[in-house]
């Protein structure tokens, strides 16, 4: 079903019918929420004259980015305590540094400092102490390097 819309949708914007081809799209989402289509109906939502929908569509598209942000950095922490345990503890800060570069939480810092701790790194974790501090204060672009354990 969530298929047809689809191709109904882009039909329709093919075809510069732009409010069926918003009607398609929503049916579309409201089935399953994806980025590669939320992206397409905010192409479309874009030659509405009300560009309400247009916003409200770029909102659930940052929430859904940041969800799928917040789900790698995660795995990446998942990775890092299973290599940990493996004895592979250099490998393990580097991938904390790598979750936090993605999302910088504190307790995740947290863990990669208890880690440090567990593998008495105490110098070590005073430079990602200063490192962590860094990565806060910059911008999405200009993020500084994982350092080297």
């Amino acid at each position: 079903l969530r298929e047809q819309y689809l191709k109904l949708a882009k039909v329709c914007a093919f075809k510069e019918n732009w409010e069926d081809a918003m009607k398609r799209y929503e049916q579309a989402l409201l089935l399953v929420m994806d980025i590669e289509d939320l992206t397409a109906a905010i192409e479309v939502a874009d030659h509405l004259e009300d560009g309400r929908q247009a916003q409200q569509l770029r909102k659930q598209l940052d929430l859904l980015n940041q969800e799928e942000v917040l789900r790698e950095a995660d795995e990446l922490i998942q990775q890092a305590l299973e290599v940990e345990k493996q004895g592979h503890v250099k490998d393990a800060l580097m991938l904390f540094q790598r979750s936090l570069l993605m999302a910088p939480r504190h307790k995740v810092f947290v863990q990669m400092m208890d880690c440090c701790q567990r593998n008495n790194m105490g110098p070590f974790a005073a430079e990602l102490s200063v490192w962590f501090e860094q990565v806060q204060e910059a911008d999405p672009e200009s993020m500084p390097e994982p350092l080297p354990a």
